[in-house]
């Protein structure tokens, strides 16, 4: 998905932006002068005339604008015909770069000097140790670029090649994400039952059938359609999806020499499950859109009249721990309303990215911005942001009861023994406006794990008292619960669920004995003891759904039992294809 961006933008940076050994400008409509040779009787040799196709090695066609920078077109030695050749641009600016052979190095000025332009354009040729880069801006619609022996070369302006996904044939529901332009490649995505076996893309253009090697897997039906075969392959990032493949969408090229828009270089397929949310307890079925199968939870507002569903597409690229996510709102008797399609978040709110002010208003966040979206208008705002400022955005949690939000930054700080650390920071503001009522800084010390944060601190409001956590000394997380009354507890681990009678927390446990491996210890209390009693050891991976512990093996589900004080296996658990990432709310997805 987006595992391509690096490679283009890094292709790009040595294609185009090689460090430059001469300069020269080029006038608009002006063609660089050759030099005038009045010959002479003589018998000496004289050099051939320049022959700048004999000397190219590879033709490469970029383009840019202010946000990305790209090659879209290379044509190796002998690719390029003795035919006029016609080339489609997309962005304001313009670039070839022409690679040559080392042993012209001295001649490039040469082999480069007879170049006229037929059309408006500013260019700029610039000579390095490759050869030369040639850079055009303020262009005509239309430009023909003459150089040396090379063809005609005619540069167009167009709009971009479309490609939509036909769904006209699958029998289930699907989501299909368009991608953003801000995202550039890999938002693109598609999420299809399990049951059907293939996708079938339109091009709005008649399209250039030549099998090319990096061709996916498919046939033609006609000049404007191309049916992929689906693939099974279970992704890493929802248990439920049993096929994931990419589609190289710049691979298609229309009649004309037409492709697709910088945003949509790829296309992401997921097939998933068929299946249904439950509730974890009652087993009654949650939610009501035949969607609900796609998404990986679905949080319920206030109310429950409505709810968004989310939809994970992918990591991005580099060192974030967030996730480009769709967020969709569900109400009964109603289309979907995509909110975002897709946006980048990594502030977690108990497991999921949305969290609800009241029924008509959610917040969502990633590092730099907290946004909220009122559902009765349908407007997104930027409640605050840091953009430009060191750090950034920790956890966002709205208190219902009081009307206060609970803000936490972090950034990242040396030692004096140069290790890492993060630094938390605590801000509460009245309503969802700033300044803030009160601040605490330096709140939390967490220490770090290869360059990322060993924990996430965050707050939990109830309408009995407020749990926050925070790091001992030695930068083991507690929670410390204060009520609304004025008492004040301390607590082992990180709180993961709690409600007005129960607590559930989990602090990792690490043993000093070095045959022991590391494990989650489950702690349950009940307001009225003195302390929280630890559950026994977990047999596999503690996930909270809700008042309900779950614990993963490879085996299967396990839950914890209060009347027994023990794990027991989860009776129904061959048919659960997902436990949702929630943690204030327990439910699962079954198979249907």
């Amino acid at each position: 998905m987006r595992r391509m961006v690096c490679l283009f933008i890094g292709l790009v940076s040595v294609l185009l932006l090689i460090g430059c050994r001469d300069e020269v400008s080029v006038s608009t409509l002006t063609p660089i002068p050759t030099s005038t040779l009045t010959p002479t009787p003589s018998t000496t040799m004289v050099d051939p005339p320049p022959d700048l196709r004999g000397s190219l090695l590879q033709l490469s066609f970029g383009q840019s604008n202010d946000r990305i920078s790209y090659t879209f077109r290379t044509l190796g030695k002998g690719e390029l015909s003795d035919e006029p050749y016609s080339i489609i641009r997309h962005m304001d600016e313009f670039i070839i770069r022409l690679d040559m052979d080392k042993r012209d190095q001295n001649r490039k000025e040469q082999l480069l000097a007879d170049m006229t332009i037929e059309g408006r354009a500013q260019t700029k040729l610039t000579i390095d140790e490759m050869g030369a880069v040639l850079r055009f801006s303020e262009m005509d619609d239309e430009v023909t670029l003459n150089l040396g022996n090379l063809p005609p070369i005619r540069i167009v302006k167009g709009e971009p090649l479309g490609i939509t996904v036909d769904t006209s044939e699958w029998k289930d529901e699907s989501i299909v994400l368009d991608g953003s332009p801000e995202l550039f490649a890999g938002s693109r995505a598609v999420l299809v039952s399990d049951r059907e076996k293939q996708l079938t893309l339109l091009f709005s253009e008649d399209m250039d059938q030549t099998a090319f090697a990096a061709m996916p897997k498919g046939e033609w039906l006609d000049k404007r359609r191309y049916r992929l075969e689906l693939v099974e392959r279970p992704t890493e990032d929802a248990a439920e999806r049993v096929g994931e493949s990419g589609v190289d969408l710049m691979v298609f090229r229309s009649l004309r020499g037409n492709y697709t828009a910088a945003h949509d270089w790829s296309l992401s397929i997921y097939r998933v499950r068929n299946g249904e949310w439950k509730d974890i307890r009652t087993g009654e079925r949650l939610g009501w859109s035949p969607r609900d199968t796609l998404y990986e939870t679905i949080i319920f507002s206030p109310d429950r009249s409505r709810y968004i569903g989310t939809v994970a597409i992918g990591r991005p690229d580099g060192d974030g721990d967030g996730m480009y996510y769709a967020l969709v709102l569900e109400e009964s008797g109603r289309a979907p309303v995509f909110i975002e399609a897709p946006v980048y978040l990594n502030i977690m709110h108990r497991g999921s990215p949305v969290q609800w002010v009241d029924d008509n208003r959610i917040l969502y966040a990633d590092y730099a911005n907290i946004y909220e979206y009122t559902i009765s208008t349908g407007e997104r705002r930027s409640l605050m942001n840091r953009e430009g400022e060191e750090g950034g955005y920790h956890s966002v949690t709205y208190d219902r009861i009081t009307g206060q939000l609970h803000v936490l930054t972090h950034k990242y700080e040396e030692t004096e023994d140069h290790k890492d650390q993060v630094v938390v920071n605590t801000y509460v503001y009245n309503g969802l406006a700033e300044p803030a009522i009160f601040e605490q800084l330096r709140s939390a010390i967490i220490g770090t794990s290869n360059g990322f944060m060993a924990h996430r601190m965050t707050v939990y409001p109830l309408q009995r008292g407020v749990f926050r956590t925070t790091t001992q000394e030695e930068g083991r997380p507690i929670t410390i619960y204060e009520s609304r009354e004025g008492g004040k507890s301390v607590l082992p681990g990180q709180v993961q669920y709690a409600d007005d009678t129960i607590v559930l927390l989990l602090e990792d446990y690490w043993s000093k004995k070095p045959d022991e491996q590391a494990y989650q210890r489950l702690w349950i209390w009940n307001y009225s003891q003195e302390g929280p009693v630890e559950a026994p050891r977990a047999p596999g991976f503690i996930q909270i759904a809700g008042i309900q512990p779950v614990a993963s093996t490879e085996e299967g589900y396990y839950v914890y039992d209060t009347a027994t004080n023990s794990w027991i296996r989860w009776a129904s658990e061959s048919q659960i294809l997902a436990i949702s990432p929630q943690t204030s709310t327990g439910m699962y997805k079954v198979s249907k």
